[in-house]
């Protein structure tokens, strides 16, 4: 099952872009991603979710949560 992570980005597609690539190195895959201004909505598989909150909520430029 899937989750969504919804992640508000202060810097657009530069803090877009940061997200990405945080998550390809812990080596998780999105299977969609989906922007509409600086909102970023993903959808995690279940078992990779806390880990991927967790590493994101590292970012400074960026705020998460769960949608």
């Amino acid at each position: 099952m899937e989750k969504r992570i919804k992640a508000d980005l202060m810097d657009g597609l530069n803090s877009c872009m940061r997200v990405l690539v945080t998550l390809r190195g812990r080596n998780i895959k999105p299977s969609c991603i989906q922007m509409d201004k600086n909102e970023l909505v993903l959808c995690i598989e279940e078992n990779n979710i806390e880990d991927a909150f967790l590493n994101l909520s590292k970012l400074q430029d960026v705020e998460v949560s769960y949608k």
